[in-house]
């Protein structure tokens, strides 16, 4: 009985390992979060860090938007899309409670507004096209 259960346990562990649920720090699948963050505040641009995961339903309704802002505001706007799941650190820094949460971050590296949960597409797009205008260095200098 006792040997039946540690095959369970072995069996389940290794399932979990496969899948990717236990995660791991020793295998980044590129470069890191707060690598692309660290990049992007140094850009000078307004940042939108996109805390998420591939399992919440909410992201995944997301993400046409995220690309279609990644898309269209690229010459204006960083985008850094952080896997919460993997970034744990990361979402941690950012006070990051629930996903999706979207943080906002002017050039100067201070967080200038946060939404959080599904947002209505072109409401969402507003929001973003206003950041832009507050944030931009180029409308800041005018």
């Amino acid at each position: 009985m006792f040997r039946t259960f540690l095959i369970f346990c072995f069996i389940t562990l290794l399932s979990l390992q496969l899948t990717g649920c236990l995660g791991s720090k020793d295998t980044p699948s590129g470069p890191s979060a707060a690598g692309q963050v660290n990049a992007a505040l140094a850009s000078g641009k307004p940042v939108l860090l996109d805390f998420g995961a591939d399992g919440c339903p909410s992201c995944v309704q997301m993400k046409p938007t995220i690309y279609r802002i990644i898309t269209e505001y690229n010459d204006k706007l960083q985008v850094v899309m952080v896997d919460t799941s993997v970034d744990r650190e990361l979402s941690a820094d950012y006070k990051v409670r629930a996903i999706p949460t979207y943080v906002f971050v002017a050039p100067d590296g201070s967080e200038a507004g946060r939404q959080m949960g599904f947002i209505d597409s072109n409401i969402f797009i507003d929001y973003v096209e206003s950041f832009i205008k507050q944030h931009s260095p180029i409308t800041a200098a005018n």
